[in-house]
């Protein structure tokens, strides 16, 4: 992302790191841009504008003063019901994505922006970089190949014949909120992605570190969210009314 300036607007360019742009990069261009320009909620980034210069790609959004949740949490320490604050706005954002049936297919930290950490602002984080996001029916669909990012993905979403549904976000949700609590790299020991996915699709999960701070229903939460099956994860509809139970 480089920083600029729209109209008197400070905004974020993301731009396209290609010297020369390939054919088929063209339409998975044109559908975040399209995508995007629908897509309005108060914790989903503002889509600003476009350039459609062939080999100067770029997508131009709201600009967001700290940055995203991966680096504020390795900056300074949040507080617990801060964190939990987050985690409902961010719950909010992929219930309205899932609400029109959109799937977006690479949650994690580095995709949330950061606007404010006063624990009493309107906004605290809002969801970014819909690349990857796509259409979705109810029933989970077959894809032609894996897409996210490895640590963060669902069983079901690796392996030879992936599939997307809602319930893979909230796998990956669940794999952030173990992130944000425990202030930890999800399989940081493990050098290799074909590691992670042999570990997940093993049905291996991430440890819980001892912490006071954190609530045993949080726990419980993550778990059910990171479920091995499925239809038997919560929606984030749930998810997100259970985590405002918790504040």
């Amino acid at each position: 992302m480089t920083r600029g300036v729209y109209r008197g607007q400070d905004v974020a360019v993301k731009k396209l790191l290609l010297q020369s742009v390939p054919e088929e990069i063209i339409p998975e261009f044109e559908h975040e841009v399209k995508l995007m320009k629908s897509l309005h909620h108060p914790n989903i980034v503002q889509f600003i504008g476009a350039s459609n210069v062939r080999n100067n790609l770029a997508i131009v959004i709201e600009y967001a003063p700290l940055g995203s949740l991966a680096s504020a949490i390795k900056k300074q320490k949040i507080s617990y019901s801060l964190k939990i604050a987050i985690l409902i706005e961010t719950a909010k954002a992929l219930q309205f994505l899932h609400s029109n049936g959109i799937v977006h297919r690479d949650i994690k930290p580095q995709n949330i922006l950061v606007f404010s950490l006063e624990p009493r602002a309107p906004v605290h984080v809002k969801l970014t970089d819909f690349g990857t996001a796509r259409f979705v029916p109810e029933q989970a669909t077959n894809v032609t190949r894996n897409i996210g990012t490895c640590g963060y993905m669902a069983p079901e979403s690796l392996g030879k014949k992936p599939k997307i549904a809602k319930s893979a976000d909230i796998y990956s949700y669940a794999i952030l909120m173990w992130e944000v609590m425990f202030e930890r790299v999800p399989f940081e020991d493990m050098k290799w992605q074909s590691d992670i996915e042999t570990h997940v699709l093993a049905g291996d999960r991430l440890p819980f570190p001892s912490s006071p701070q954190v609530h045993r229903d949080l726990i419980d939460l993550i778990e059910e969210c990171w479920d091995e099956d499925p239809t038997k994860r919560p929606t984030m509809t749930a998810v997100a009314q259970r985590l405002t139970a918790l504040i």
